[in-house]
């Protein structure tokens, strides 16, 4: 039982402070297009302490920043 919660948190651990996930996800992203879209979703990632983003999160936000300042989309939607 403790091994078991022991493995959990480590798990858990292992993929809020890593890429992990993103390179997990990477075979599913498709090409970006040029356009502009209505809105842009950033979806969230988890915190590493009190109101303080992951490292996944962290690149969400500067990239949904990035696009917003090119004009990609008037709004930005964070989960």
């Amino acid at each position: 039982m403790v091994a078991g919660a022991a493995l959990l948190l480590a798990v858990a651990w292992v993929l809020e402070e890593s890429p992990i996930a993103d390179w997990v996800a990477a075979p599913l992203l498709t090409a970006d297009s040029a356009g502009a879209a209505d809105a842009l979703v950033v979806f969230g990632a988890g915190l590493v302490g009190p109101c303080e983003l992951n490292i996944s999160g962290l690149r969400r936000a500067a990239l949904a920043t990035t696009l917003w300042a090119e004009g990609r989309a008037p709004i930005v939607v964070f989960t």
